[in-house]
């Protein structure tokens, strides 16, 4: 939730970048608007509702784990051994095999994801948010 409420200028500053039309705005990328302008708001918000226990929160934050898994996942995947080819100067080809090694940042990642994710689904913690949205009643 902090680390959102710091984002959140800079998701307002994009968006205002955006509706002017200012320069480096004129590609459309749905996933780095999402990521950029709406994620930390909203994620921001789902702060508060988690602790309110607001049903939707929970949820959103459960999405927004898988999501991260899947990411992260999928980065890791991708590490490995390239070809790149270079021209030099003179104009010989060489080619050469490139370890882009794995990014290490992946892995802690998805335990930290999947710890919380955990927690979330735990039956007493859905039970606490299920209970949450029910009418006190009074004695």
């Amino acid at each position: 939730m902090v680390l959102s409420g710091l984002l959140a200028p800079i998701s307002v500053i994009s968006l205002m970048m955006i509706l002017v039309g200012s320069y480096g705005t004129g590609t459309r990328d749905p996933i780095g608007f999402l990521s950029v302008v709406v994620a930390p708001p909203a994620t921001f918000f789902a702060g508060f509702g988690l602790l309110l226990r607001w049903r939707w929160a929970r949820f959103y934050m459960l999405g927004l784990l898988v999501i991260l898994i899947i990411v992260n996942v999928s980065e890791l995947s991708r590490s490995g051994v390239t070809t790149t080819t270079y021209t030099s100067a003179s104009g010989q080809k060489t080619t050469k095999d490139v370890w882009s090694g794995p990014n290490y940042y992946s892995v802690p990642v998805i335990v930290v994801c999947a710890v919380v994710m955990a927690g979330l689904l735990l039956p007493a913690v859905a039970r606490e948010f299920h209970e949450a949205r029910k009418p006190k009643q009074s004695s």
